[in-house]
């Protein structure tokens, strides 16, 4: 009964295939997190205690965060307040913010993935958690580096004793403005997180009435700049130093290559226009990356798309004016890597992540940067689909419309919201909740 409540919040028109893969994604994506409560108390691991209380664990947010998160936002609203309150009470009982719990501190990939996630729900209006409380956790991992921040290089997965993982690398990022290559694995994709994670901290800041806080964590999130190889035209790992490595290794990122890590700094698009020298140079790498190594089989896969760190990469044309770009790239990736058959899509779920990616995308939505609150628009392979906005939020009703829609067209030529034309093809949440119509006109 509860499954066909939550799966009547959302309902589509597609083709049978759209709708397999579809609607197993909105199951897959609502496993998790986990509710670990019963009877209103649980079981923290993080202080070997039973509290009061809700608790959600099982959080993969280095994956999550992109698009499983914001998309519970949609269809499971009613659990995002007591989802962040977890989180600041994992705070409260282990010291510090998860990177990875599950059921404590894992030390599973990199940055401190929970800021943009907290950050995320305050954008959106989700009022029912202690932003005063999360805004000091996130402060905390933000700006205090473990004691032993250099005497571990910080492998995943690595056993560092009693010391959680919170932002490795963190004492040389504060004072070089970058993380070292030669005492930190991953630097590359550790500088370019801290960066995103410092936009968030910055919203949080604000949010708890800490301006000069938040000022200067704007700030700071420009600091992936420091790792930008002007020769090379990419960013690169360099020693504490200050010198480039002569050759970066598949340790100096995090699941990807230096390719890749050329467009992970979502948050500050025009940023990275400035640095590859235009939009026509942006664009001519984004084709690049796309024609030459997106679709090379990756570990039984047939792209790269298995990997997040490629997620967010097709809606980059939308920022450079070339939307047409974004709708082809995204068509062709929720065709090429997802499918009906036996293994279902390129790489692996990552609680919810991979189907997250196709749900929001199948209907024309997905977010560079979770904690503003915008979504791209993309070109939705679904007829059309209906979400029923409820609590916290007032009750609505977000219908999204296609005309001319079909397998083989691709391209839309204009969307409108309630009549009126999104010419940057980009959305904020704070109106798809209030509902009405968001229409995709195809030529």
């Amino acid at each position: 009964k509860e499954w066909a409540e939550k799966f009547s919040v959302i309902d589509i028109d597609a083709s049978e295939d759209v709708k397999t893969i579809f609607y197993t994604g909105v199951y897959h994506s609502l496993l998790y997190p986990r509710d670990i409560s019963e009877y209103g108390r649980y079981y923290s691991a993080f202080d070997d205690s039973v509290h009061e209380g809700t608790m959600y664990n099982c959080w993969s947010m280095w994956d999550t965060y992109r698009a499983e998160h914001p998309l519970l936002t949609l269809l499971a609203p009613e659990r995002i307040d007591p989802m962040m309150q977890s989180l600041v009470e994992m705070y409260h009982e282990g010291g510090w913010l998860p990177k990875w719990p599950n059921p404590s501190y894992t030390g599973i990939m990199i940055g401190s993935p929970a800021e943009t996630i907290l950050a995320e729900a305050w954008t959106k209006g989700f009022r029912g958690f202690d932003v005063n409380e999360a805004y000091e956790a996130v402060r905390k991992n933000a700006t205090q580096p473990q004691p032993t921040d250099r005497d571990f290089d910080w492998r995943d997965r690595g056993c560092f004793g009693d010391t959680p993982e919170t932002r490795a690398g963190l004492g040389r990022y504060q004072t070089i403005g970058y993380v070292a290559a030669d005492e930190t694995r991953e630097s590359v994709s550790r500088t370019q997180d801290f960066g995103l994670q410092d936009r968030a901290a910055a919203i949080l800041a604000g949010a708890a009435g800490h301006r000069e806080d938040s000022l200067y964590f704007m700030e700071r999130s420009f600091n992936y700049r420091n790792l930008w190889n002007p020769e090379m035209k990419m960013f690169y790992p360099r020693r504490a130093d200050g010198t480039w490595v002569d050759e970066a290794t598949r340790f100096d990122y995090c699941e990807c290559k230096p390719q890749t890590a050329l467009w992970c700094v979502p948050y500050d698009v025009d940023g990275l226009v400035e640095l590859l020298g235009g939009r026509d140079e942006f664009e001519g790498r984004l084709d690049e990356f796309f024609d030459t190594l997106f679709w090379v089989p990756e570990r039984g896969n047939k792209s790269i798309h298995g990997n997040e760190t490629s997620h967010h990469i097709a809606y980059l044309y939308n920022r450079i004016g070339r939307p047409e770009k974004t709708q082809f790239r995204v068509r062709e990736i929720m065709t090429r890597a997802y499918s009906t058959e036996r293994k279902g899509f390129d790489g692996n779920e990552d609680c919810g992540q991979m189907s997250a990616w196709y749900i929001l995308s199948s209907m024309g939505l997905y977010m560079l940067n979770p904690a503003d609150g915008w979504y791209e628009l993309g070109s939705p392979c679904v007829e059309s689909a209906i979400i029923r906005i409820g609590r916290p939020y007032a009750p609505a009703v977000l219908h999204i419309s296609t005309v001319g829609q079909g397998k083989d067209k691709y391209k839309v030529s204009k969307v409108l919201f309630n009549g009126e034309e999104l010419a940057d093809f980009r959305i904020h949440h704070n109106a798809l909740i209030k509902g009405g119509e968001l229409m995709f006109v195809f030529e």
